[in-house]
């Protein structure tokens, strides 16, 4: 059977790379922070390429990507030249990881800050045929903070999933100040479940994130916003279940192989051997 594309309730994106900033790598068993401050050029939600979302030459980024049993952190801070600014950090550990983005801008300062892990994922149903198609299930818990203040601030997180370094879904929260209502707050305490067409017996890599966004939503009007969570603002849920993609059968006895060591199969905490 040929190999099936993966799947889920969002557009496939296309994760290119560039010389100047790297990202992390979605294709590699670790944890990675990437955090980037500047100002923000307008464009929406751009996957795991964070520096996209900032006007060219007026921005910087901080990028670390470690072995699954090791912290990995990142921070980044801006100041334009008419006053504003931004800051932002991350951090992650073997299934869960913490962000923070804040920014007062007067000149479209902003802040993307982005927590994650990675793992090489192979899982295997008992009598049945290799490569056959399965759908699975994962899940992600959600913390955090959002506020936004003045003529047009925002904030927001997005959880996300990624299958072979491609995009398959997750959610997103996000606010917004305006005139009539200044102030703005929210608490997230939340899930985000994504499914993902995947083959029996056939390796692919499995990635998990959460961006934490601040900045303002329309282009050139004051404001300031901020989103932070708290040390298990991202916290790996487990798998939710399995079953064929063609009848729809659940599977209970299979088995899970990582590079890491990790049994995703069940929530975090989670220890590296």
């Amino acid at each position: 059977m040929p190999r099936l594309s993966h799947i889920g309730t969002a557009v496939l994106l296309s994760l290119g790379l560039q010389v100047a900033h790297a990202t992390p790598s979605l294709l590699q068993s670790g944890n990675f922070a990437y955090s980037c401050s500047g100002r923000g050029n307008g464009n929406g939600y751009n996957g795991i390429n964070l520096q996209d979302g900032f006007v060219a030459g007026q921005f910087k980024c901080k990028e670390s990507s470690v072995a699954p049993a090791l912290a990995s952190k990142a921070a980044s801070h801006y100041s334009g030249v008419s006053g504003g600014s931004s800051k932002g950090k991350a951090k992650s550990l073997a299934g869960k990881g913490a962000v923070l983005a804040s920014s007062s801008t007067l000149s479209d300062e902003g802040n993307r800050s982005l927590t994650g892990f990675a793992d090489h994922w192979t899982i295997s149903v008992p009598g049945v045929d290799t490569r056959a198609a399965l759908l699975l299930t994962v899940r992600l818990k959600v913390q955090g903070q959002l506020e936004a203040h003045g003529l047009s601030g925002s904030a927001g997180l997005g959880a996300a999933v990624f299958a072979d370094g491609a995009h398959v879904g997750g959610r997103q929260w996000s606010i917004r100040s305006e005139i009539a209502a200044p102030d703005v707050f929210l608490a997230v305490n939340d899930t985000a479940s994504v499914s993902l067409l995947i083959n029996n017996d056939a390796p692919f890599w499995l990635a998990a994130t959460l961006t934490a966004s601040s900045g303002v939503a329309a282009m050139g009007a004051p404001g300031s916003g901020r989103a932070s969570t708290p040390a298990s603002g991202l916290l790996w849920d487990g798998v939710v279940e399995l079953r064929d993609y063609w009848s729809g059968q659940v599977y209970t006895n299979w088995t899970l192989s990582t590079d890491s060591g990790v049994d995703w199969r069940l929530p975090c905490p989670c220890t590296v051997p």
